[in-house]
């Protein structure tokens, strides 16, 4: 199940932790948001980019420069991400930030199930 990740959650039900390993050990800002855009279907937020590193104007040269897209008030698409009912779910969440949650059909769209129209 793929959940939208805040670093200082207090739900434990859509929140997780920032990446770790490989992406996390070699400080580089790039790599670790690389991964949590991966798992948040090509999204991260102005919050999360910054908790891992990247200063608020090099997030704005990428919009301008490198293609990545604005779908929320400080929510971002990195470039080739495809937009889809799961991204658009995943991008509202982000823009409220960790006091949002979905639920019911949405939730379940989230966890896997089949995604209605």
């Amino acid at each position: 199940m793929r959940g939208i990740l805040y670093p200082q959650a207090r739900s434990s039900r859509l929140a997780g932790s920032l990446p770790t390993g490989e992406a996390a050990a070699n400080g580089s800002p790039t790599a670790s948001l690389s991964v949590l855009a991966q798992q948040q279907y090509g999204l991260v937020s102005l919050r999360q980019a910054v908790d891992l590193g990247l200063l608020a104007r090099t997030l704005q040269d990428r919009v301008q420069r490198q293609g990545w897209v604005r779908v929320h008030r400080g929510v971002y698409a990195l470039p080739g991400s495809v937009r889809s009912y799961e991204r658009d779910i995943a991008g509202a969440l982000l823009a409220v930030g960790p006091a949002a949650v979905a639920c019911r059909r949405t939730a379940a769209c989230l966890a896997g199930q089949p995604c209605g129209s």
